[in-house]
């Protein structure tokens, strides 16, 4: 089991409905269901029914969760809308309309799994049959973009490839502090075997040449000699 998601909402067919959303995306996620708050908050996420027992449980629930630990995502969940800018008051990730659900818990979900993967030391990605992988940042020798996607090259020389955006990859990865080589390409330095400050370019422990830009030369030099 990976990460743990709790659901906390009184309607038993909405909460199966929440469940099997994520379920289908995410097999790898605890997800737990309650009606009530439960025994202990010790999940890594929250789905809270604002309108919790016919009452406004749900921001008082927040409110308990948010003093354990600021930086838990509670996903608010209601049949009113008048609810969403009071929902916000309390640093909710998202706001999900119960007539909506379908429309919104897509987005909800995968910007859910981002926050979990910055929380990891791990990225996300998917091999050339479109499976999902988990590579750990450490056995990552570099990523490029290419077109739509962003390409991950493992320790192994596999290329696996995630749909996004260059800048969106490096923002959502950027504690594993990789060097940018050009635009469009960040190295991990433990794989450098060797750097050619004459050709402006650099070879991999595992054989590749990647081209490196004058502008980027010294920092990588400097983060290459440190190591």
């Amino acid at each position: 089991m990976d990460n743990t998601v709790a659901i906390i909402e009184d309607d038993p067919h909405f909460s199966k409905t929440l469940k099997e959303y994520m379920q289908d995306r995410y097999p790898e996620w605890g997800i737990f269901c309650f009606d009530s708050e439960p025994e202990k908050l010790i999940y890594d996420a929250y789905f809270l029914d604002i309108e919790l027992q016919n009452e406004n449980k749900g921001f008082a629930l927040a409110e308990k969760i948010y003093m354990n630990d600021k930086a838990i995502p509670v996903i608010f969940v209601s049949s009113h809308e008048e609810l969403i800018c009071e929902g916000y008051k309390f640093h909710a990730m998202r706001f999900i309309r119960k007539n909506r659900v379908a429309e919104e818990i897509d987005e909800a979900i995968e910007a859910l799994a981002d926050l979990f993967i910055k929380q990891s030391d791990e990225v996300i990605v998917y091999d050339m049959l479109k499976v999902k992988k988990r590579i750990n940042y450490k056995d990552i020798q570099c990523y490029y973009s290419e077109g739509n996607y962003v390409c991950v090259l493992d320790k192994n020389n596999k290329v696996f490839r995630r749909r996004s955006t260059f800048r969106q990859f490096h923002k959502d990865h950027e504690k594993f502090k990789f060097v940018l080589t050009s635009n469009g390409c960040m190295v991990n330095p433990y794989y450098i075997d060797h750097i050619n400050r004459r050709d402006f370019c650099l070879y991999l422990k595992g054989g590749q040449k990647l081209d490196v830009s004058q502008r980027n030369m010294l920092n990588l030099l400097r983060r290459y000699a440190a190591i």
